[in-house]
């Protein structure tokens, strides 16, 4: 019996190349190689958080000038809720599954022989 073959390794240029296109990947995607370094997710990229954070305000500016302090308040319940559901979602999907194992097939009625 002969041992399992290993992978294959990579030739110097391979490996060079495989290089060059971290280190490219690294300054196009900044965010993506802190999620894939650290192995935690960024709920919103450091790109997203400042308009996120001014559409909020302008939104809840809108809501006390049309609406007083109680559109203030409808408002920022929706936006709470709105986060809070999105959060879920988003941390339900990177929740990892169990495995189950497949159902078992029906087999049907048994064969009785009368045709």
């Amino acid at each position: 019996m002969t041992p399992p073959e290993s992978e294959p390794r990579l030739t110097v240029g391979e490996q060079r190349r495989l290089e060059d296109l971290e280190s490219h990947l690294v300054l196009q995607f900044p965010d993506l190689a802190e999620e894939l370094r650290t192995g935690q997710p960024l709920l919103l990229s450091h790109s997203v958080r400042a308009p996120v954070f001014c559409g909020t305000c302008v939104l809840l500016a809108v809501a006390l000038l049309a609406g007083g302090l109680g559109g203030v308040a409808a408002v920022a319940v929706s936006m709470l809720g709105t986060a809070l559901v999105c959060a879920t979602v988003h941390f339900r999907a990177l929740r990892p599954r169990p495995q189950t194992p497949p159902a078992p097939r029906d087999a049907g009625p048994p064969a009785t022989g009368v045709g």
